[in-house]
């Protein structure tokens, strides 16, 4: 274990704490690697001014080099422009083998592994500083990044985590309310609208197949108690040849008024089985060895291959098949609904605390990161770091 930690509390023991740092002279600048995630901590603990001190983040630079280049610090950075190569790889394996040691942070790592990755941690953006700059500067980006790119996601990203977000608590408390609301109706027009198109998908085989008496036996189905007393009374009637499309017809039809839009496997039954779309590509399962592929390539494979492949029900799916099948522009509008309010706009949950008695009030969403100022408390990693006195969210 590390020869200046102290297990049990993970803090520096007696006599190894390091020096005061001295004071940044003016006019030094920082290199760095999404340093608006170094700017806050050195500001609290070291007490360095780095308001317009960012000579270069490489994080960013590189990404207005080429967006779509590999931005990690070790896999992109390192390894295209120094020699240091994937210096983070016994960091790795020790975290993978101790756990439940790296919780609280990197305290318990021992120096032997945790100071050479820091080193290079450091030396890393500066070695890649003057060859990113002169890609900048090659395609005549090096003002707009200075001017523009880099401000914002240093100094504005590094104010918001100081000071939090300023919010409307007024308006983020009728935003949730109404979003919710507007869930549960989109929901519940999404589930009448599949549970009438199930019965009338129903009626429609029915008739097309000269069932007599077709809708007739249509309403014994939808009295049925359930898919199998359904069933029995379809199996005298049907062809044998379409009982497999039967049988997913009438399970959509009793499972439409509870459907699980998060169900991949009801998605695919009621869009490939009961609607009988075509399905666009395939599901990416790589663990089998079976990587995403457009359909069309699928019905080309053997009939005993074929069967390995599975449709996908992504959102780009969706979205493609919405213009076969309105019903999935609902689907899409409850979705994007339901994720705004799943990530921002969750409900609080209310319990009785079972020691006090008392009712209990634990905020979900965004409203869990507000502070007593009425701000987005930003301050994700800090949180916990903060010196004493120094409320979240409040600049110092």
């Amino acid at each position: 274990m590390s020869d200046t930690i102290d297990q049990k509390g993970g803090r520096y023991l007696p006599g190894t704490e390091p020096p005061d740092p001295p004071a940044a002279p003016a006019g030094v600048k920082y290199v760095g690697h999404h340093i608006s995630a170094d700017f806050p901590w050195m500001h609290h603990w070291l007490g360095l001014d780095i308001y317009r001190r960012c000579a270069l983040d490489t994080e960013f630079a590189q990404q207005t080099v080429n967006e779509a280049s590999e931005l990690s610090l070790e896999r992109g950075i390192a390894m295209k422009y120094t020699t240091l190569g994937l210096y983070n790889l016994d960091l790795v394996m020790w975290k993978k083998a101790n756990k439940d040691l790296c919780q609280g942070g990197y305290g318990y790592i021992p120096s032997s592994i945790l100071h050479p990755y820091g080193t290079r941690d450091v030396l890393a953006p500066l070695r890649a500083y003057p060859h990113i700059k002169r890609q900048l500067e090659a395609q005549r980006l090096w003002d707009y990044y200075l001017r523009l790119h880099q401000p914002f996601v240093t100094d504005v990203f590094s104010e918001l985590v100081l000071r939090g977000l300023p919010c409307d608590v007024e308006l983020m408390d009728e935003l949730r309310e109404l979003f919710h609301f507007v869930r549960a109706r989109l929901e519940v027009e999404l589930k009448r609208r599949l549970h009438n198109e199930a019965k009338a998908t129903i009626m429609f085989k029915l008739s097309e197949e000269g069932v007599p008496n077709a809708f007739a036996v249509a309403f014994q189905v939808f009295k049925a108690d359930g898919p199998d007393a359904a069933m029995a009374i379809l199996k005298p009637l049907v062809d044998m040849a379409n009982m497999t499309k039967w049988i997913a017809r009438v399970h959509h039809l009793f499972d439409s008024p509870d459907f699980n839009i998060r169900s991949p496997d009801q998605l695919r039954r009621w869009l490939f089985d009961v609607e009988e779309l075509t399905p666009v590509k395939t599901t990416n399962q790589k663990a089998k060895g079976l990587p995403s592929m457009a359909w069309d390539k699928v019905l080309e494979l053997p009939p005993e291959r074929r069967k390995l492949y599975t449709p996908a029900v992504d959102k780009q799916t969706l979205q493609i098949l919405s213009e076969e099948l309105p019903a999935l522009d609902e689907l899409l509008n409850l979705n994007a609904v339901g994720n705004v309010c799943k990530a921002f706009l969750k409900e609080a949950e209310v319990y009785i605390d079972e020691e006090t008695g008392e009712e209990v009030v634990e905020e979900n969403g965004l409203h869990q990161w507000l502070t007593s100022l009425m701000t987005i408390n930003c301050m994700y990693s800090l949180n916990n770091r903060l010196p004493a006195g120094q409320p979240a969210g409040e600049t110092h």
